[in-house]
This record gives C-alpha cells, structure tokens and sequence, in this order.
C-alpha cells in the first residue's frame, strides 16, 4: 500500500488547519487519525467504493447532505467550505434527503471508532469519518457524521437553523 495514506491524513489536517497524529506510540483508538480544537477525524482510504445509494442522491438529487437514521452523510468538500468560511457559507437553500435504507456496519464502526477517540480528547472535538476512496479526486470523498453532532458542528458555524 505504501505511504499514500499517511499522506493523505496529512493533507487532510493541512486542509482543517490540525494534526496528524501518527501510529507509532498511540494505542488504536486512543485519539483519530487528524483532528484540532473542534474536529475528530478518522480518515479511511480505501480501494472498495461506496454504494451508489449513497452517492447517487448528492450527486443527483443537488443535495447538500443526506440522512440515513441518524447518520449524516456529505461531501468533504461541503464540510471544508464550511469549516473555512466559518459562519460566512449561505446553506439556507441547500437540499437534504433522507433515504429509506441502512448504512452497512462497516461505516458505522468507523463512526464508532471516531467517537470513542473524541471522548478520550481533553477538547469538545465533533467527531467523523472521511472516507478517501483511492486513485478518486479527495473533493469527492464522504463524510460520515451523526445528526446530533452535525446539528452541533452547524449551529457552532451558523448553518444550522432548528
């Protein structure tokens, strides 16, 4: 596999202003991949794609985020805008769906994963999973996050609205 991934965590905590916490002298789980003072990242760089039920209705439908239960998937890049622009990105048109299906086990013990290592930080850290498939743009990659905290991580920037 070689150090694309290593990379890849690198760029992502370059694109949110964090760190990359290496693997060497932590214990799996003990904090994420990347994070800084609000964001708890597990990145996942992956060759197996997600499904199309998941990608079809952001690509299609001109949805800024989808719902699944409680679990709310959107693009990288959306999430990133937001956290640069802080507050200044206008979402008050933007599109949701909820889809009628489950997402498979695998993304939510990533999602688990995230959260157990937000509530071993000492800070408030909203915590998600970047989904990096390979050799793909990193623009198109997917965030999984819970409604709650995407609730929280919105009304923090602005954006969400009750």
């Amino acid at each position: 596999m070689g150090k694309a991934w290593k990379a890849f965590e690198t760029k992502t905590a370059r694109e949110i202003d964090g760190v990359r916490n290496p693997v060497s002298g932590r214990a799996r789980g003990d904090v994420g991949d990347v994070e800084n003072d609000d964001l708890n990242i597990e990145v996942k760089h992956w060759d197996k794609k997600l499904p199309r039920y998941i990608l079809e209705p952001l690509d299609q439908n001109g949805s800024s985020y989808i719902i699944f239960d409680d679990i709310v998937v959107l693009k990288w890049s959306t999430l990133k805008n937001i956290y640069s622009s802080f507050g200044t990105v206008d979402l008050s048109n933007s599109q949701s769906c909820t889809v009628d299906k489950k997402l498979p086990n695998i993304y939510l013990d990533m999602l688990d994963q995230a959260e157990k290592s937000a509530e071993k930080s000492d800070k408030d850290q909203i915590p998600l999973v970047r989904y990096h498939t390979k050799y793909k743009r990193g623009e198109n990659d997917i965030v999984f996050i819970r409604l709650d905290q995407y609730k929280k991580f919105g009304k923090y920037f602005g954006i969400w609205k009750e």
